[in-house]
């Protein structure tokens, strides 16, 4: 308990100069003093942390060089335009190494070319990006003393050199593979090092027609894939038919089950050759030059990535937990049968029957229904203020664009294997070309345009897309209730522990569940997750990051709310801007109690795919001494409480 007390006393420091209450003399009946059995460990939380860190480090880096992904083929022709001290015509042509055999550089050639690469991928604007994100407060502990290391690392026995003149034209690839390496200060306080490995395509060519085509695919096929349909037709809009999805009515994809079914279809053999016939019609060259796919490999995948871009999402209702109003002239439930449905009911029950995807019969939840029902044109009015953003057009114009005008995904697209067929011998890879992609909800039945965001009932009983989005929310709710096993409020003093003299819980437990996952397979307790070991006072982020499922010991709960619940977020979270302080204790570790709110209110937050539920919690409250309490009680139903107020 000593540990637990200078914990908290330290946090206190870190919170500011609102007032501390602990008490470290006080033990539960099934505490011990060494906190022995607790599997809580920091060296969890900086792992976490710095996984975090990696994936923003990484993002940093692949959009940084996707921005400037132009700058990797370049016109030599002859003149001092070129300001490179390496890749040049002149210099390559004498260290062509096609065969593959191992190029013996120099020590002066090596650093010429480092300096190339770094000037071709904007180095000190990298190093820039990566620093600043070190700057960010909860990075901070990653920072060295001195300057922390950005590191270019060239594998020169990788190297690869090839080279060719054909009649006026001259063309040459340099390829290497290379690490960007990042230092930080790691948990002993000594210096350690992210290593991040990336390929190398540099195009060169001494003709300005060949460089200007594929300058302009470069920078602008980006935008022009959809926006332009003449030109490109709906190569790059996606569609169920195109993925070989029939069941549109109950096929929400998630993200990475459109990744693996996108992949599938960009390395197909139908969609490589329309994409190398829209480029040689598109880009017409010479006689003699056309863009191939690696015809040495027939079955080269052009697949390299995908990254989502915008898709459409919840949208945020605002309830209040006790009140019996209705949540708006919109909806027949009032905000507490709402909250009450999300935190204290255990079965997804279908009270409504309505028509879905022309099922007349179609039984559904009322709250679900309805919150979707009246959300669904914002939600698309939101996804239009994203598209927009991406394409650099007015929110209105997007119901303009065929390719656009349903869409319910946008997303980043990199193409790679892409090659310039010069005579008959020689060909140039191309760096990875990179296009923006839609999922296109398209309807044979119905004649819609999403982006126009005009819904009438018709479209609510006709529509797939509709259809889809309620199942997705409602397999998200079902698969919820099976890991936490939520039960009533069934908390009052009779049956729970008493912190102190005076104080009332009765109606004031925020959410109760038993953590038994009703699932097959899963047989740990999810409040075994919930200890913080020494840790009792925990951070609001690693509090929030419990509920929400997210720490490792976790993931068997959270997978089965992403996989089987088929969603891509999940979320359940405290706004600690209004409050500060709570108690957490289970039969692990002891207690400690932090005074008060900042505020007579408090808000929370659930969030999956399609559902963004704000709910405020205000009933009773004071700014006297209240508590935000998390405990296990003598039924073994565990709940989320406020104690209070004073009586």
């Amino acid at each position: 308990m000593r540990k637990l007390c200078k914990l908290l006393l330290s946090l206190s420091l870190l919170a500011g100069s609102s007032s501390l209450a602990v008490s470290c003399s006080f033990i539960l009946p099934w505490t011990n003093n060494d906190n022995n059995g607790s599997d809580y460990d920091p060296k969890d939380e900086f792992q976490s942390l710095l996984k975090d860190f990696e994936k923003n480090v990484n993002n940093i880096i692949n959009n940084h060089l996707n921005e400037n992904i132009s700058n990797l083929y370049e016109l030599d022709n002859g003149n001092s335009t070129l300001k490179n001290e390496f890749l040049r015509l002149s210099i390559l042509k004498d260290k062509q190494n096609p065969t593959g055999k191992e190029i013996d550089l120099a020590e002066e050639e090596k650093a010429a070319l480092e300096k190339d690469t770094k000037k071709l991928l904007v180095w000190d604007k990298l190093s820039e990006l990566i620093n600043n994100l070190f700057n960010e407060e909860k990075y901070k502990i990653f920072k060295l003393e001195s300057l922390n290391e950005i590191l270019l690392d060239i594998n020169y026995k990788s190297v690869i050199i090839t080279f060719a003149q054909v009649n006026s034209i001259t063309a040459a690839n340099v390829l290497f593979q290379y690490n960007i390496k990042v230092s930080y200060k790691d948990i002993s306080n000594n210096q350690s090092f992210l290593t991040f490995s990336n390929g190398f395509v540099y195009g060169i060519t001494n003709n300005k027609q060949i460089n200007s085509i594929i300058n302009e695919i470069f920078n602008k096929l980006k935008t022009d894939a959809l926006l332009d349909s003449i030109k490109n037709k709906d190569l790059f809009k996606i569609t169920h038919e195109k993925l070989n999805i029939n069941d549109k009515k109950s096929f929400w994809i998630t993200n990475d089950k459109y990744s693996a079914l996108l992949k599938e279809y960009i390395n197909g053999k139908k969609f490589k050759d329309d994409l190398i016939n829209n480029f040689n019609t598109n880009y017409k060259l010479e006689d003699n030059i056309k863009f191939v796919i690696n015809e040495k490999n027939n079955n080269s995948e052009i697949f390299e990535s995908y990254k989502n871009l915008s898709i459409i999402s919840s949208v945020e209702e605002k309830i209040n937990w006790k009140s019996d109003d209705k949540i708006n002239e919109n909806y027949t439930v009032s905000n507490k049968d709402f909250y009450d449905f999300i935190f204290r009911e255990n079965e997804l029950v279908q009270t409504k029957k309505v028509t879905m995807y022309g099922d007349r019969t179609a039984m559904v939840n009322t709250n679900l229904y309805e919150y979707l029902k009246n959300n669904f044109k914002k939600m698309f009015l939101n996804n239009n203020k994203e598209v927009s953003n991406l394409f650099k057009l007015d929110e209105n114009q997007i119901q303009n664009y065929d390719n656009l005008k349903n869409n319910i995904r946008v997303g980043s697209l990199s193409l790679k294997n892409l090659k310039l067929k010069i005579g008959s011998n020689f060909e140039q890879s191309l760096p990875n070309i990179n296009v923006l992609t839609s999922l296109s909800a398209e309807d044979n039945i119905l004649n819609y345009n999403l982006a126009s965001a005009n819904f009438d009932n018709n479209f609510f009983e006709e529509s797939a897309i509709f259809s889809s989005v309620y199942k997705n929310l409602a397999n998200g709710i079902e698969s919820m209730k099976e890991i936490y096993n939520f039960g009533p409020d069934n908390v009052n003093e009779d049956n729970a522990w008493k912190f102190g003299e005076g104080y009332n819980w009765k109606g004031f437990s925020l959410s109760n569940f038993s953590g038994v996952p009703k699932v097959e397979g899963i047989e740990k307790n999810l409040w075994e997750t919930l200890s913080s070991g020494e840790g009792a006072a925990i951070g609001y982020k690693y509090f929030n990051d419990l509920l929400s499922l997210k720490v490792s010991s976790q993931s068997i709960f959270l997978n089965h709310i992403t996989n089987d619940g088929q969603q891509d977020i999940y979320e359940w979270n405290f706004d600690w801007e209004k409050l500060y302080y709570l108690i957490y204790a289970n039969k692990e570790t002891g207690f400690g109690a932090y005074e008060r709110f900042l505020s007579n209110k408090i808000y929370g937050n659930i969030k999956l795919n399609f559902m963004n539920i704000q709910f405020e919690v205000d009933e009773k409250l004071t700014n006297l001494k209240t508590f935000y309490y998390i405990d296990q009680i003598k039924n073994y139903r565990k709940h989320l409480s406020i104690i209070g107020p004073s009586k």
